[in-house]
C-alpha cells in the first residue's frame, strides 16, 4: 500500500496517527476493527502497524538478519496471553534454550526469513553482510522488511 500526495497533504500527520505518535481529535483508527486510537505507540505496534521514516534509519553495524529480527523482538518477547514474559524467565528461558523458547525463536526467524525473502535477491542473499553496506534503495528495503517482519 502506498500513500501519495503533494507537500502539505497530510500524509505524515496521518502516519503519526496511525502509529499513535500524536493523537486523533475526531474519528476513529480502527486495525483489524478494533479500535487503535488512544493506544501508546507499542501496543499499535504490537497489532501489526509498523512504520519507517523518510530518512534511512538502519542499525549500521548490524547484519541485515540482525536488523530485521530486531522488529521481531516485540512479538518474540510476548507469551501466548499477549503480556510480556517475566524477565527471570526469559533469561533463564535463553540461558538454558528451553524448548518453549527455541520453538518461539525458530517461529520468528521464519517470518524474518520469509520477509526477508520478499524483496528476492536485494536483500536475501545479503543477510549476513552489515546493514552500512547497503545501497541507498536496499537500506529503505530493509526497513520495511524490519517494520513488517
Amino acid at each position: 500500500m502506498a500513500l501519495v500526495g503533494p507537500n502539505g497533504a497530510g500524509k505524515s500527520t496521518l502516519m503519526q496517527l496511525m502509529s499513535g505518535v500524536d493523537r486523533i481529535d475526531a474519528g476513529a483508527i480502527l486495525v483489524d476493527g478494533a479500535r487503535a486510537d488512544g493506544l501508546a505507540p507499542e501496543r499499535i505496534a504490537a497489532l501489526g502497524v509498523g512504520r519507517t521514516f523518510q530518512t534511512s534509519r538502519v542499525f549500521p553495524a548490524l547484519t541485515i538478519w540482525d536488523s530485521v529480527l530486531i522488529g521481531r523482538q516485540l512479538s518474540l518477547l510476548r507469551g501466548e496471553g499477549r503480556t510480556l514474559i517475566d524477565p527471570l524467565r526469559e533469561s533463564l528461558s535463553v540461558l538454558f534454550g528451553l524448548p518453549f523458547w527455541r520453538r518461539r525463536v525458530a517461529r520468528q526467524e521464519a517470518v524474518a526469513e520469509a520477509t526477508l525473502k520478499l524483496f528476492g535477491d536485494r536483500l536475501w542473499p545479503k543477510r549476513e553482510a552489515q546493514a552500512s553496506s547497503l545501497s541507498y534503495a536496499n537500506r529503505r528495503r530493509l526497513e520495511i522488511a524490519r517494520a513488517g517482519g
